[in-house]
């Protein structure tokens, strides 16, 4: 887990970087287009990659181990 976790985190933290950094002059300048304001559509697209980036590095990992660890206990 440790290992497959240090191989896998820089090219995570990399592509979400990326997208967040792309995403922001849209959300900072405001742009519209036909009448319609995409910056709200960029702010919940940074909201939930920052979230799902945070889950899949952090959480799903500390979840898988907690039960692989349980299993090989016995305490299921």
């Amino acid at each position: 887990m440790l290992r497959g976790g240090r191989e896998r985190l820089r090219p995570i933290l990399m592509t979400a970087i990326t997208i967040l950094v792309g995403l922001v002059p849209i959300a900072v300048q405001r742009p519209a287009l036909a009448g319609m304001y995409y910056y709200s559509m960029a702010l919940v697209i940074m909201g939930g990659l920052v979230v799902s980036t945070f889950l899949t590095t952090l959480l799903l990992p500390t979840a898988a181990t907690l039960a692989e660890d349980s299993f090989a206990a016995g305490g299921w």
